[in-house]
This record gives C-alpha cells, structure tokens and sequence, in this order.
C-alpha cells in the first residue's frame, strides 16, 4: 500500500458548510549531480544531492564514455527526508586520458529520476623515465666510464648500467637514484676488470612505477696501450724521519702517476701521494717524498707507476732511517722561590734512545765561582725521556745537566732558579691613631726594608724605610715600622744586601680607618 505522507488541512466547503480532511501524495525523488572531484588517471569521485521526497529512496551513478553509460555504481539508501542529502561514491578502475559522463539516479515508491549529464576527464598516467645513452669516456685497458641522462617523469626511478660484450650483456653496474624530478638527470658509472682491445656494448636501463625503458645500446673498445715502465732507485735527503726516494719511470706515451710504497716488510702497508711522471715515451727520472718514519728503523720500499694501461711494480729495496740528535734541557718549577722553598727541577732528554737513561745533575750556587758540583748523580730519565728532583737553593744557584748516548755527551744549558727571601708582616694599632707594622725576614743580613702603598694601577709608592735587625742566634731578622693610619693596601719589600738573594715582598696588607 503507497505510503502517504498525510498533511492535515483545514478545508472550508463552501457547498457543503463542513470541514473535510484532505491526504496529499508524496513525489517522486528529486536528484542532483555534482561535480567531480580527487580525478586521477584511474579513478574519480562523485558527488550530488537527493531529496527523497518523503519516501524512501536508493539512489547509484551511472557512468561511462557516452551518455549511454553503462555502468553504475552500487545502490545505497538515500534515507526518507524531505530535505536534499548530500550522496557520493568513489569510481576506480578508469582509463587515463579519457572523458566519462555521469549522472545521479535515485528511485523511490513515487518513481525514478536522473540529476542532469556532466562529465570530466582523467588525466594522462605517469610514463616510464625516458633514457638517453651517452658516449663511453675514459676508456683504458681495462676500463671506462658510461653515463645518460634520465628523465625520470616525475616518479622515483633507479637506473643501472648493462654492459657486456654482446647485446644479451651478462653484467650490470649497482643501482643509482635518479630522483623523481621531470628534467634530465645525467648519471655515469664506471666499468673496471674490462679485457684489453675488446669491444664492449652497453645501455642504461632505467626504473619507475609505471615501468622500465632500456636506452639504446652503444660500444666502445678498450685501448691496447703498453704499460708504464719502472725502476726503483736509491734513498736520498735521508733524517730520523723523512726521505726521498729516487727511480725512473717510462710512461710509454700515456698519462701516468707514480707513487712509493712503503713498511717495514715487504708486505709495505703504506704509500705516498702519487706524483706526474708525464705522458712521454721514453724514461724520466722521479723523486717521491717520504714522511712520518720512525727513526733507526729499516723500511722496505718499491716505486710504482700507474697509467690508463695498467700498474707496474718496481723491485723491493731497503733503507735504514738515521738516529734522532740527543738533546737535554732543564726546566724549574718555580723558577723564583722564596727562601726554603722547594723547586721541581726537570730534565728531558729528547732525541733516539731517550728512555731510562742515567744523568748527572749539577749545581754552583751564588757567587758562583766555586766549580759546579753533582747534586743528583744517575737519576733515570722514564720511557718518554723524563727526570724529575726536588732542589732547595738557600741562595740563587745555577744547574746543569749531563748524560752519555751512544757515546756522545749530552749537556744541557745553565738553568738559574733565584731565591728571593721569606717576608712575613703583621699589622696592629697603636695609640694616637697610629700603626705598627712588623715581621721576621729569613735569612738574616738582609738590607732595606720599605713598605710600599700599592696604587689603583698596580704601580708602588714608598712611604716608609727602615733597617732590619739580625736575631742573636738565628737566621732571622727582625723590622718594625710606626706610622699614621692611612686606608690603602700595602706590602714591604726587601732589597737584600747580598746579591745571592733578589728582592722579595711580603703578602699584601690593608689598612682600614
């Protein structure tokens, strides 16, 4: 039985002077087609509205390449509203590059309708890369290099290089990455283990998501060229830790390098930069630098020469590193010391066979003509060459040092550590706004005494001098100075009589109001 939707009125019969209920029918559906969106080479998205009308109603899109259409999408309900509902429905499986036409029908209990014709079209799908080969460069005997340019058309493509000595190929470069850009990319690879005077064919094949293109296929031939000759030759400019080394090379009229390998067996492990042997076709004379050789040593070293027609390798030789000079300094920490305070006294021994070596230490106090005596006879140097002692002067003394190595005596230079002498100063108050300051200064027989105001730009003042006096059975001497009370930071300083001591102070004082 058709659902009413009934829509109670008020009728006024005029004829009849009553009041009648009357029941309206609902209509058929109203759909509306819209437009399509998210069009992809392969797929759509379609979308419209539908009013039901009251009833319930199901409603699909028919699409296809004419207004014929022939396909349609599968039928949902719409719902029962009376108001539009948006509807859509997502079509794959297209053809790119082709313009379709859709419509909305919908289907209710009061009949079937289609919203109006429209169209779009979906676009190209991505291509496969586009390759072009380029000519192979760099050819050698054994070898060359091969490249293209690959537009990889907007898609992630890698690119490999076949190679072979026909068109079925056989060997196939690592991948590379073009990227996913639309301009051409140039790539190259180069090809080694090739056999001499062969023709080899090769193309770049390349990889997207769409699918492969192979280039076109081109050749080359490897050269047949004659190696380098190579002599090696002597060691000159020999030291501890460098050397040059001598030879000849004969490039056979190719580029070609040259370059030392060197070790302390004939396995080498090492070598040096190349240097340019020419291109000419007879010998030439080369010198290859060597550093960073240890001393006293003997090294194995061969010359080798390189070009684009192969590597040859010279005969193994020898050479045997020169010693390191033997050198020995002495060095105080401190090298001014306050009368009975200690100085570290270091030796180093520097140069070949530094390590665990005896020295003798030497020492002539002020005045210094008394013949220097050995204060520390066969201390032992560490593995690094090393000597350390402890001195106390009670004067400023001059050392030295001495050892043998190899049978060579080693001296170093004079080495001074000046005492200056112990200054202690307390400061106290005294009546009529004065103050006192006084101390011991060791040793005793010490000269002038002076308390200095230090300024605001470090520089000293003297603002009072006095005579220190010895202690009856002591090394000490003793000083005491009155004066008015002035703020400042002060200090006194000792100029000694005797010249086996410099000039010393005391810590600095403050003296506040």
């Amino acid at each position: 039985m058709t659902r009413l939707r009934t829509l109670m009125g008020l009728v006024l019969l005029a004829a009849l002077g009553t009041i009648a209920t009357v029941a309206l029918a609902a209509g058929p559906p109203v759909p509306v087609t819209g437009a399509a969106t998210a069009v992809t080479p392969t797929g759509a998205k379609l979308a419209g509205t539908v009013n039901p009308n009251g009833l319930a109603t199901t409603v699909a899109f028919d699409y296809g390449t004419s207004t014929a259409y022939g396909t349609s999408t599968a039928a949902k309900s719409a719902g029962d509203g009376t108001a539009a509902a948006a509807v859509e429905a997502t079509l794959t499986g297209l053809k790119p590059s082709t313009t379709y036409h859709y419509r909305l029908a919908a289907s209710n209990s009061g009949g079937t309708a289609a919203g109006p014709d429209r169209t779009f079209t979906t676009p190209a799908a991505p291509a496969k890369p586009s390759v072009t080969s380029q000519a192979a460069s760099a050819v050698t005997n054994s070898g060359a290099t091969v490249g293209a340019s690959i537009d990889p058309n907007g898609q992630q493509t890698d690119v490999v290089f076949d190679y072979g000595t026909s068109t079925a190929y056989g060997a196939s470069t690592p991948s590379q990455s073009a990227g996913a850009g639309s301009l051409g990319v140039t790539l190259k690879a180069t090809l080694t283990g090739l056999a001499p005077n062969t023709t080899y064919h090769y193309r770049a094949r390349a990889t997207n998501a769409t699918g492969t293109t192979n280039g076109a296929s081109r050749t080359f031939k490897t050269g047949s060229f004659t190696k380098p000759g190579v002599s090696t030759g002597t060691v000159s400019d020999l030291t501890a830790s460098t050397a040059t080394v001598n030879g000849k090379v004969d490039p056979n009229g190719r580029p070609t390098s040259a370059f030392v390998q060197i070790g302390q067996t004939n396995k080498y492990g090492a070598q040096t930069p190349t240097v340019s042997a020419g291109s000419g076709g007879s010998a030439v004379a080369v010198r290859v630098p060597v550093a960073g050789l240890n001393p006293v040593t003997t090294y194995h070293y061969r010359l080798v020469a390189v070009s684009d027609a192969g590597t040859v390798f010279g005969k193994d030789r020898t050479f045997k590193t020169a010693r390191v000079p033997n050198s020995l300094t002495l060095a105080a920490r401190p090298a001014r010391v306050v009368y009975g305070q200690a100085a570290t006294l270091t030796a180093a021994l520097a140069g070949t066979g530094s390590g665990n070596v005896a020295l003798n230490l030497f020492a002539s106090p002020f005045p210094f003509g008394a013949p220097y005596a050995v204060f520390a006879p066969g201390i032992r140097t560490n593995a690094s060459g090393v000597a350390t002692t402890q001195v106390v002067p009670l004067r400023t003394t001059r050392y030295r040092g001495s050892t043998t190595v190899a049978g060579l005596t080693i001296a170093s230079r004079t080495l001074r550590v000046t005492v200056v002498p112990r200054v202690t100063a307390t400061l106290r108050r005294v009546r009529g706004g004065r103050v006192r300051i006084s101390g011991v200064i060791r040793p005793r027989g010490t000269g002038a005494v002076t308390l200095r105001r230090i300024l605001p730009n470090d520089s000293k003042l003297v603002v009072k001098s006095v005579r220190a006096r010895p202690i009856a059975g002591t090394v000490f001497a003793r000083y005491t100075m009155t004066l008015k009370t002035r703020p400042g930071r002060y200090l006194v300083h000792v100029k000694p009589d005797s010249r086996g001591l410099a000039a010393g102070d005391s810590a600095p004082l403050r003296i506040r109001r």
